[in-house]
């Protein structure tokens, strides 16, 4: 579960904008999964909900909250 959060995180810094049903056929799990898992990244800060799908946060907010130093 861990594992596919920190890929959706890397699938919306990728793609800047993701709807949920994308995100259920992309990682082959349910929408109420995706949404779940939106729900979590969102109280971490590292995404944004948006109707029907998210945004990724700025790319330095992210580094800061995964501890990613990229420089």
């Amino acid at each position: 579960m861990l594992d596919r959060r920190v890929q959706i995180v890397k699938a919306l810094t990728d793609n800047d904008e993701l709807s949920v049903a994308d995100m259920a056929k992309m990682f082959k799990v349910s929408q109420v999964t995706i949404r779940n898992d939106l729900k979590v990244l969102q109280n971490d800060g590292l995404i944004r909900r948006r109707h029907g799908g998210a945004v990724p946060m700025s790319d330095e907010s992210i580094a800061n909250r995964l501890n990613i130093n990229y420089g």
